[in-house]
């Protein structure tokens, strides 16, 4: 995975505010304005979050905000250094040495933006485009927006009036320190004069994408501005703007202007903050409302309410009064193209599979609405809708009566999972597998794995390989194993069925009044794969006593407790579609696919940490240990393991 930063300047005072705005509640559920930031950036594909704040309130920002995002995100933390500040002076040196604090941090391009700013969704995926496709390691850029967007109603405000040329390359930046809004004007002070200014100008609002050249810009520079202001160093501010200009004129590299649509907010004022806040609101629940209007409602639209489900698409609950005057309720979902980059083809595999599922539950009386996920047409027909963003959407009914649970919280619910998934692969073992899309492929090949975690351990791009000898041998004795259900698969020995490959606990639907499984959620991807492979990671997911990054080894253990009900519910809906081929080896998926997730979590550590997202240091290391700890617990339990399955086979 190509890591990409968002740098987020949170070290100002907020003196005009009057207290630390970036931390003040503005969203519904109290979400912080930087919270919209970094959702939305993670969507438009950045990866990592470097938060550049004062040292004295690191531990402000971590419970507010850092602790939350390290669940999905990667994160760090830098101190925009004010221990050398000259006396009486009692704010960071500005917006440029901000980003100059994060030289020892940052090595690849990334974006930077405000704290206490609201750039919309469109600005952060306009610059991470241009970073993954502009190669010139001296061409930057930043989002523009129009002058007219960016203002507030409680007073003046600085704004840099950019310049550019027919290429759309910045030629220079004016700030203008007082420009606000003058009845159906806008205006500007100079001197003692205010000054009309068209309002479609293009304004910088601190939303940058810079490759890592910038940093030597800013080393070169820094001690200039301090020379040239050596009588004003009380209140003199080192601005990314006047570095910019000073490059370009230089011509030391390029700042191409990607013109934004979106309406900037901002908390400038302590009164800003309730108008910001209404807005925002009002901003999304009208996109809502627009963009469901696509699809084919039963009623007139309420409202929709973000849904806390998964770190991939975005999930919203829609409801709307339909004619007989109740609420019904649908699932409307942003489908994130940057990991599944081929929705049609996505879609038509959920469309086929969910019709294939309903006809099943029909034919035994059943509910197809509440036993399976029923697709939401669009009002042309289609199973999905671009937006002109060509962002893709889908809708799905609302299953009415059913909730999904994060944890395993008693034996039961692994009888409960085995028999939802095995009933899952059973409605399934006559569907042809040939007709569906590999979404991601090879996504549980245990020997292509191996054969990547061998060129992480010859490459050792992080130098890591002689801090992990024993872990390396542990994986290397065991290769044999890597290739044990890949041959059997080849041999025509196990067939290739149609497979959930992401069979977590929190992936079935459980009726509330009943306690039963009834339905298998999260279908992006199914494909063609081994029955064994569902089996085995519900295994390594499931029976565990802990975490997969728990540090303390001695908390992780393999329950052969939650293993047998697992196993029971399981084969008492799926056991008579297996053949013997997977019935032997049912146990040993259990072992050979957190095997690979082993394999996978210590290649990424030998890599630098690319692909999987970290919270803390050595976690890839930390997950790799665990998930051997595990094998170890399978192996030394694998004859009993093995008596289980044949006890219900």
């Amino acid at each position: 995975m190509v890591k990409r930063t968002l740098a987020i300047m949170a070290a100002g005072m907020g003196s005009r505010y009057g207290g630390l705005k970036q931390i003040d509640p503005i969203g519904p559920k109290g979400e912080i304005i930087m919270e919209y930031s970094i959702h939305d950036g993670i969507n438009a594909g950045f990866n990592r979050v470097v938060f550049i704040i004062k040292e004295e309130n690191y531990n402000l920002f971590k419970e507010t905000i850092g602790d939350k995002i390290s669940k999905i995100v990667e994160v760090a933390y830098v101190f925009q250094d004010s221990k050398n500040l000259p006396e009486g002076r009692v704010k960071p040196w500005g917006t440029a040495h901000a980003i100059l604090s994060c030289k020892e941090v940052i090595n690849e391009p990334f974006a930077v933006i405000n704290a206490d700013d609201f750039y919309g969704a469109r600005s952060f995926r306009l610059i991470y485009d241009f970073l993954n496709t502009n190669g010139d390691p001296n061409t930057h850029c930043m989002s523009g927006f129009t002058l007219d967007r960016t203002l507030t109603e409680n007073g003046a405000v600085a704004r840099g009036i950019c310049e550019i040329d027919e290429n759309e390359n910045l030629l220079s930046i004016v700030e203008r320190t007082e420009i606000k809004k003058d009845n159906h004007m806008v205006v500007y002070r100079d001197g003692e004069n205010w000054n009309e200014i068209d309002g479609k100008s293009i304004a910088s609002m601190n939303i940058w994408g810079f490759k890592p050249s910038i940093f030597k810009k800013l080393e070169e520079e820094f001690p200039k501005f301090l020379q040239r202001n050596k009588g004003n160093i009380l209140k003199a501010e080192f601005y990314i703007p006047s570095v910019v200009d000073t490059l370009i004129k230089n011509n030391e590299g390029k700042i191409k202007v990607l013109k934004t649509p979106e309406q900037w907010y901002g908390v400038t004022y302590r009164e800003d903050r309730d108008f910001v806040k209404n807005a925002i609101s009002k901003m999304k629940a009208y996109r809502l409302k627009e963009l469901v209007k696509h699809f084919q409602l039963e009623g007139k639209f309420l409202k929709g309410i973000g849904h806390n489900s998964g770190h991939i698409n975005d999930t919203f609950v829609i409801e709307v009064l339909n004619l007989e005057g109740r609420i019904k309720r649908y699932i409307f979902q942003r489908i994130n193209t940057k990991i599944f980059n081929n929705p049609e083809k996505l879609m038509e595999n959920i469309e086929k599979i969910t019709i294939h599922i309903g006809k099943k539950v029909e034919a035994l009386g059943g509910d197809p609405l509440r036993e399976t996920l029923t697709i939401v047409k669009t009002l042309d027909g289609k199973n999905f809708y671009v937006d002109e963003d060509n962002e893709v959407w889908r809708m799905y009914h609302y299953i009415e009566g059913a909730k999904t649970y994060m944890k395993v919280e008693k034996p039961e619910h692994m009888y409960k999972t085995g028999k939802a998934l095995g009933k899952f692969q059973k409605q399934l073992s006559d569907f042809p597998v040939e007709d569906l899309y590999d979404t991601l492929p090879n996504f549980h090949n245990t020997a292509m794995r191996f054969e990547n975690f061998k060129r992480a351990l010859e490459n050792n791009r992080a130098g890591r390989v002689d801090l992990v000898r024993d872990e390396i041998q542990f994986i290397l004795s065991r290769e044999k194993d890597t290739r044990v259900l890949i041959d059997l698969l080849e041999k025509g020995k196990l067939p290739l069925r149609v497979t959930h490959n992401d069979t977590k606990f929190n992936n079935i639907m459980i009726d509330e009044a009943t306690d039963e499984g009834i339905a298998v959620i999260d279908l992006d991807t199914v494909m063609g794969g081994l029955s064994l492979y569902d089996f085995g990671d519900s295994m390594r997911s499931g029976a565990t006593t802990a975490l997969e990054d728990e540090e303390d080894l001695s908390k992780v253990n393999f329950s052969m407790e939650l293993f047998e009900e697992y196993t029971r519910g399981f084969l008492e809906t799926a056991g008579d579609t297996l053949n013997k081929e997977e019935l032997d080896h049912l146990a040993f998926s259990a072992k050979v696919i957190t095997l690979e997730q082993a394999i996978r979590f210590l290649g990424d550590y030998l890599d630098g940490d690319i692909y999987y997202k970290i919270s803390k240091e050595n976690h890839n290391l930390i997950r790799a240990r665990n998930q051997i700890k595990l094998v170890k617990d399978m192996e030394a339990n694998m004859e009993s393991m093995k008596d289980i399955v044949n006890k219900y086979r």
